[in-house]
C-alpha cells in the first residue's frame, strides 16, 4: 500500500491526448472521432513507458477515440481498466467542427464577442466548456485519500481547467500549451486547494 503523503491527498496527472489525423492536418476536431497517427501511436507507447514506474490507481478518459485509445495503451501497462466520461470530451465546435484551425479566431473576430462569449451553432461556449471541466474536477475530489490518476482528455479542456485552477481569464488561459502525450501534475493539498505542480511535460525516450 502507498504511503499517504502529509502534503496532498490527491495527485492527478492531466494527460492530453496522443497525435490524431486532425492534430497534424490542422484541423478542428471537437468532438468527433478522431484517430491516432502512427507517430501518436508511439507517443502513447513512450508515455505508458514513462509512467510505468508510477503505481496509478485509476485511469480516467475521455470517451472519444483519441483519447480513449492513449489510455487504453497506458492502462495495459499498468493492468487498470479505463473508466470513460463523456466529461471529459473536448470543447463541442459545433458547426466549425472538421474545419481549418484558423476558422475559429476567424469566427470570433466576426462574431464581436469576447471568446467566453462566443459560442458556434451547435456547440458550447468556452465559458460552458470551463464550468464542465471545473465540476468534473470537483468529483475527483470524492476519490479516497492517497490515490494517483491519471486524466486523459483534450487541449482545450486541459486549457480552462488548469487556467481556472491558477484564476487566469480565458483570454489567457488559451494560450497555455499542451503538446501531445504531454501531462501536466496537479494536486489536492490537504487544505482542500488544487494546486497545479507541472505543465506539459513531455515523456522522452530513455
Amino acid at each position: 500500500m502507498r504511503n499517504i503523503t502529509s502534503d496532498w491527498r490527491l495527485k492527478v496527472l492531466l494527460v492530453r491526448h496522443a497525435q490524431s489525423e486532425a492534430n497534424v492536418s490542422r484541423m478542428l476536431q471537437g468532438q468527433t472521432d478522431g484517430t491516432l497517427t502512427e507517430k501518436g501511436m508511439a507517443q502513447a507507447h513512450l508515455l505508458a513507458e514513462h509512467f510505468s514506474n508510477k503505481s496509478l490507481d485509476m485511469i480516467i478518459s475521455s470517451d472519444l477515440h483519441r483519447a480513449y485509445k492513449t489510455a487504453q495503451i497506458v492502462a495495459k501497462k499498468q493492468s487498470l481498466e479505463v473508466v470513460t466520461t463523456k466529461s471529459l470530451r473536448e470543447w463541442n465546435a459545433g458547426v466549425l467542427d472538421g474545419l481549418p484551425a484558423d476558422s475559429l479566431e476567424k469566427a470570433i473576430t466576426k462574431s464581436q464577442l469576447p471568446i467566453s462569449e462566443f459560442t458556434p451553432d451547435g456547440g458550447e461556449s468556452f465559458s460552458q466548456l470551463t464550468e464542465r471541466a471545473v465540476t468534473f474536477l470537483s468529483t475527483l475530489e470524492t476519490l479516497s485519500q492517497g490515490q494517483v490518476v491519471m486524466v486523459c482528455t483534450h487541449g482545450d479542456f486541459l486549457r480552462v481547467l488548469v487556467g481556472s485552477i491558477l484564476e487566469k481569464d480565458l483570454e489567457s488561459s488559451m494560450i497555455i500549451e499542451f503538446d501531445n502525450t504531454s501531462y501536466t501534475t496537479i494536486v489536492l493539498n490537504n487544505n482542500g486547494q488544487w494546486i497545479v505542480e507541472s505543465i506539459n511535460q513531455v515523456p522522452e525516450k530513455q
